[in-house]
C-alpha cells in the first residue's frame, strides 16, 4: 500500500452482529492469503479494543479532516 494510503484515518468498523463502531486505523499488512488488514483501534464507554480486522469490515468516515 502507498504511504499515503497508509495514512491514520477514522473508519467505521462493522463488529459484527449488525453495529458499527467507529475506529482509527493504526496500521495496514497483507494477510496469508494476500488480502489486506488494517490494525483498529476500538473505544467504547468501557473498553479500548485494538485488533487487526479485514479491509472489507471498515467503511470509511464521510469527512476526515481536522477542522
Amino acid at each position: 500500500m502507498e504511504a499515503e494510503g497508509r495514512r491514520r484515518r477514522h473508519v467505521w468498523v462493522d463488529l459484527g452482529g449488525g453495529g458499527r463502531h467507529p475506529g482509527l486505523v493504526l496500521d495496514w499488512r497483507r494477510s496469508q492469503d494476500g488480502r489486506w488488514e488494517a490494525q483498529v483501534a476500538v473505544v467504547r464507554p468501557h473498553w479500548l479494543l485494538t485488533a487487526w480486522y479485514p479491509s472489507t469490515a471498515l467503511s470509511p468516515v464521510a469527512d476526515d479532516r481536522w477542522r
